[in-house]
């Protein structure tokens, strides 16, 4: 580990946690696996997973819940489509299906920003239950 010298290594006493609570290897983190990153706003909790995606070569989508993001923009919607020189109506998929289909890491950002209908629709991605076609169960 590097030696920085700008840092007083007797601080760490002083937070709140004074190490993580738990070490997980990055072998292990595979698909359908839920983290909760929190902390204080500005503390570079969604630059670090950025950065850990990064690292991994991981494809990251990032759904900013504080913008005017909808139930249909997580969902999809149907589209009425010219094929043939006909009117089709077709249902266009939305955030949710394609990031469950792909091989991608999905960041919920700004959580507790999230409207109520928007946070219904990703409630059952987000549960760890094993009755759930999307997810695994963790113990």
């Amino acid at each position: 580990m590097n030696d920085i010298s700008n840092v007083n290594p007797e601080s760490r006493s002083a937070t709140v946690m004074a190490a993580p609570d738990r070490m997980v290897k990055v072998r292990r983190l595979g698909k359908n696996r839920r983290v909760m990153v929190q902390g204080y706003h500005g503390t570079g909790k969604s630059t670090h997973i950025e950065q850990v995606a990064a690292r991994l070569n991981w494809p990251l989508i990032r759904i900013n819940l504080d913008a005017h993001i909808s139930r249909i923009d997580l969902v999809g919607r149907d589209a009425i489509v010219l094929r043939d020189g006909q009117q089709v109506t077709e249902f266009r998929e939305g955030l949710l299906p394609w990031a469950l289909q792909h091989p991608v890491a999905l960041v919920f950002d700004e959580y507790d920003a999230g409207r109520p209908d928007v946070m219904f629709v990703i409630q059952r991605v987000l549960e760890p239950k094993a009755s759930s076609p999307f997810s695994t169960r963790i113990e």
